[in-house]
């Protein structure tokens, strides 16, 4: 099931500490950044016991969703 993006707030504020708007946002600007090397992938999915597969899936939805709060600012 799709999870649909947070609502963005007129006040920048609640956004900064908005959980549900950062933690996308800071996954996709590692994403895009290089920061996910196959040795960082690696070491994640040994750490929280998933497959790589798994784990480009988190990094998708994250990248979605950070997407989506984008589009609506």
């Amino acid at each position: 099931m799709k999870q649909k993006a947070p609502k963005i707030s007129a006040n920048q504020q609640v956004n900064w500490r908005n959980n549900d708007i950062q933690f996308p946002r800071l996954i996709h600007e590692i994403e895009v950044a290089g920061g996910f090397t196959s040795d960082v992938i690696e070491s994640l999915c040994e750490s929280m016991d998933l497959t790589t597969e798994d784990l480009m899936e988190l990094l998708e939805r994250a990248c979605q969703i950070s997407d989506e709060i984008k589009a609506q600012m």
